[in-house]
């Protein structure tokens, strides 16, 4: 595809995300598949393409606080869940039934916190 110099281009996450080309079963929420275990050939998500998820964006452009966002995000969910017991509230959220254009609509995630009683 030819483009002229100049051309603004854009990437619609949302739909590379959930391509079925790109990712197992791809409008479900399976957190398993970041894992290293995904990787295993027995993992129904082996051929994911996980590169496809660039969050901080990539190339000469990348976010340069990277590495200090990801290990403030592990220390945070390692402090939550150590601390507290998660589980749903309401009612469970349907990824397809949440309208789209850039970005997806947020609706209420409702989730009951109780904290551990041995932390």
């Amino acid at each position: 595809m030819w483009m002229p110099a100049g051309t603004s281009v854009s990437l619609q996450s949302w739909t590379l995300f959930r391509d079925p080309n790109r990712f197992h079963d791809a409008t479900s929420l399976i957190p398993e598949r970041w894992l290293p275990a995904a990787t295993r050939q027995d993992s129904p998500c082996v051929n994911d393409q996980r590169q496809a998820v660039q969050a901080f964006s990539a190339g000469p452009r990348i976010c340069m606080g990277r590495h200090l966002a990801w290990a403030e995000m592990r220390l945070a969910t390692a402090r939550l869940l150590w601390a507290f017991d998660l589980e749903a509230a309401g009612e469970v959220l349907h990824w397809d039934n949440l309208r789209t254009f850039l970005l997806v609509e947020k609706k209420p995630l409702e989730i009951r916190i109780r904290a551990r009683s041995d932390p």
